[in-house]
């Protein structure tokens, strides 16, 4: 059952057929069909595509993944550096142990900093298509999920509107609904 949010801060509660919280009872079907509706002719509607693709390029405009990619590329080469110094001692010494713990231990560094860098070169690549993306493509997409949202699974429908929705709010006694994405 879907649980939508209202505006008083409580929560309704589906049992299959109504939407409850304490005494009062809301038909399931009405509030979920009108959503629904309502839903649809935002996804196909010019202002909500706008929208979409003017949050995207800010969330792309605010990555600053490049200076954090440029930084750890530096910390690796530091890394290197520092092994191919320690790798040239061992042929000088007869504290093995010590130095081949220490290149361990910046092995172990170089890893979890190439971890970044692989998170931060996916960001990267990820807001440079935020920032490419074209209004006729998000458009295009938002169109294709209307015109399926009556054919979708109900399982695969919730898992949509989960990642669509942010929440909805439902005044119980005027039946007033907004959807916040």
């Amino acid at each position: 059952p879907y649980t939508t949010l209202f505006r008083s801060g409580q929560t309704y509660h589906g049992n299959g057929d109504y939407y409850r919280i304490e005494k009062k009872a809301v038909k399931a079907s009405r509030v979920d069909g009108a959503v629904l509706h309502q839903l649809v002719d935002d996804l196909q509607s010019d202002a909500f595509a706008k929208a979409l693709v003017k949050s995207a390029r800010k969330s792309a405009s605010k990555s600053n993944d490049g200076a954090e990619l440029e930084k750890s590329l530096k910390e690796i080469r530091a890394i290197d550096a520092n092994i191919d110094k320690l790798s040239n001692l061992l042929a000088e010494t007869t504290a093995t142990a010590t130095l081949l713990r220490k290149i361990e231990s910046l092995e172990k560094e170089r890893f979890d900093i190439q971890g970044h860098i692989d998170a931060a070169e996916t960001a990267t690549k990820q807001a440079r298509a935020l920032n490419d993306i074209e209004e006729e493509d998000v458009k295009s997409i938002l169109r294709g999920i209307a015109e399926r949202i009556d054919d979708q699974d109900r399982d695969d429908l919730k898992d949509i509107l989960r990642g669509l929705i942010d929440r909805i709010e439902l005044d119980c006694s005027s039946l007033d609904c907004c959807i916040y994405y």
